[in-house]
């Protein structure tokens, strides 16, 4: 674990000695200054900077005078300077930009072939009207928006990239309902992408990563996911896993099968059709995530609901709210503690074991 003194020599290479007096420049916007974590930098960086992380998955304990450091907002001279707010919005799949460079193929397509969870059903009531995904149930739900930055016309994701693309994969005109993070000095997705993990770091004490390990379909060419399907269709009689309902991968089929017919999206009902959409779906996937070139491997990317937050970072946080996670620029003198709490660490430091 990095001590303290880390936190000094960074803080001294920030701020250079004093020179001599020069004519006033103009101030720079506070999003351009380092600090001791620097909202600039990649999401690695952030991690690493806050954290005890090594580029593997895990709990990611923040250094605790980091902790401090990242959680004093209220006390750096500027209290109302980082309000940090998430409001609902909507937006069509074909508009939302990924940020992460892997999506998992089956976690992305079975759901949709399978009508797993009634996720096909979702996604086709998404043509009319803005959805949410069903996924692993968290705190008593099973239903959350798409973890967004919106920056104009462009929705970037920021977590719930399988949401997004299993959706996309049977239509990119299905309409999602989104989470969109919303603070000052924060102007792109890489930045918003660094406030995530800033915030879980400084309000539970860690941000969870996880590894990426299964099959990418944003590597895959069409006829990879042509043959992808047939696989998973020509199980006919084996059972849909997790399907509390107990039907067979064949009447799933079907079933799909004539969903897809009644929506309009195939003509007349056949596997074959059927795999043409998902293929040509899945290419225009593929092909409309190489147009943000800022990606980020999953193990860089936030897992709010992992890290212990119960409506997975998609309504602002109270102490978010009300300016504690302090990003902008952050320096030790921000921390400001009582003698009676200093009194108390010194003590413990002077009689620890």
């Amino acid at each position: 674990m990095r001590k303290f003194n880390k936190i000094n020599e960074a803080e001294a290479q920030a701020a250079p000695a004093p020179a001599a007096p020069a004519p006033a420049a103009p101030a720079k916007p506070e999003t351009e200054g380092k600090g001791l974590v620097d909202i600039n930098s990649t999401p690695g960086e952030v991690l690493k900077a806050i954290c005890d992380f090594k580029d593997a998955e895990g709990g990611n304990p923040v250094i605790p005078e980091m902790q401090k450091l990242i959680k004093s907002g209220l006390t750096d001279g500027k209290p109302t300077d980082e309000l940090i707010t998430i409001v609902t919005g909507k937006a069509m799949c074909k508009d939302m930009i990924p940020s992460q460079l892997e999506i998992g193929t089956s976690a992305s397509i079975d759901d949709q072939i399978l009508n797993k969870f009634g996720n096909l059903d979702q996604a086709l009531k998404g043509l009319r009207e803005p959805v949410m995904m069903k996924s692993k149930p968290f705190e008593g739900k099973s239903e959350f928006p798409v973890l967004c930055f919106r920056l104009d016309d462009k929705v970037y994701i920021l977590d719930g990239h399988h949401r997004w693309s299993q959706a996309y994969a049977t239509s990119p005109n299905c309409q999602m309902i989104t989470a969109e993070i919303k603070a000052p000095g924060i102007t792109t997705h890489v930045q918003a992408l660094n406030l995530c993990h800033i915030i879980l770091a400084a309000l539970y004490g860690k941000s969870v990563t996880k590894k990426f390990e299964a099959e990418n379909l944003l590597t895959l060419s069409g006829d990879k996911v042509a043959e992808y399907i047939k696989g998973v269709w020509g199980k006919v009689d084996e059972e849909v896993p997790g399907d509390q309902a107990k039907r067979t991968i064949g009447k799933a089929k079907e079933e799909v099968l004539g969903k897809l017919k009644a929506a309009g999206l195939i003509k007349e009902g056949k596997e074959e059709e059927a795999i043409q959409m998902y293929v040509k779906n899945c290419n225009s996937l593929v092909a409309w995530s190489k147009t943000n070139p800022k990606r980020f491997s999953r193990i860089y990317m936030p897992q709010p609901g992992d890290t212990g937050d119960k409506t997975q970072l998609t309504t602002s946080p109270e102490a978010a709210a009300k300016g504690s996670v302090n990003y902008l620029n952050p320096v030790k003198a921000d921390v400001k503690e009582s003698k009676v709490i200093k009194t108390y660490e010194k003590f413990i430091q002077k009689y620890k074991k």
